[in-house]
């Protein structure tokens, strides 16, 4: 189908400190594309890149063949592409209604309630805690008003960063369960961002390695996973 979402030679990072360096990358419309490398080698960057929160050096990112190098969060939301960050993606003082209808405040109240039905529909076990506190969900739970959150906005795109943190073993992979039912159910292409590795190369079709800020490796999610060296390639030995 080709890329949906791809950046050309992205050098990016906070100021003057550079994270990212040459980094090019393509997400495949309708695939899921893990992103896996050490703590700190620029993965978390590289999503922030996309959505427009980093200082971008040189380099471009263009989704759907537009330039959208640096445009502002709230544009790169409107285009299609949602992020979920790894802490912060919900209200915890609010309600799963009040979260819900806090994501769609753009639509209209029929375009809202058509988009809260389906976001209870993919997650039935959402309905029951409508008037619930979220803040008194579980880790799974809240990663799923999360999603349903995206969702509401109906991205084509949406950039997972670290989705199983601070979850239980049997929680995350349940959590990345979803995030594969997101593509295979709704056809929305996803980027998944994972400490966790296995469980992303499992459900990924392609894969990158970033390793201390630039592409190690780029191809097969599972041919990463049974690679012989993976574990040296992991840590920027080979």
């Amino acid at each position: 189908m080709g890329a949906i979402l791809r950046t050309e030679n992205i050098n990016a990072g906070y100021g003057k400190l550079q994270i990212l360096f040459d980094v090019s990358v393509d997400f495949e419309e309708n695939g899921i594309t893990a992103i896996v490398g050490p703590n700190g080698s620029g993965k978390s960057t590289l999503l922030k890149t996309i959505m427009g929160f980093t200082r971008i050096y040189s380099g471009k990112v263009y989704f759907e063949d537009r330039d959208i190098t640096g445009k502002p969060p709230h544009a790169v939301t409107k285009m299609g592409i949602s992020y979920l960050p790894q802490v912060g993606n919900v209200f915890t003082t609010l309600t799963v209604y009040e979260n819900l209808r806090l994501a769609g405040y753009t639509l209209d109240e029929s375009e809202l309630n058509d988009r809260m039905e389906q976001v209870l529909t993919f997650f039935p076990v959402l309905k029951d805690y409508m008037e619930k506190k979220v803040g008194r969900l579980s880790g799974g739970e809240r990663q799923m008003v999360a999603m349903g959150m995206a969702l509401i906005r109906n991205p084509k795109v949406m950039l997972f960063d670290e989705p199983s943190a601070n979850l239980a073993p049997i929680l995350a992979k349940k959590v990345v369960g979803e995030v594969k039912r997101l593509r295979d159910e709704l056809g929305i292409t996803i980027v998944i961002v994972e400490q966790i590795v296995k469980l992303a190369l499992e459900i990924a079709e392609e894969a990158y390695l970033l390793v201390s800020g630039s592409v190690r490796y780029s191809g097969s999610a599972k041919e990463l996973l049974n690679h012989p060296d993976f574990g040296k390639m992991y840590l920027g030995i080979v």
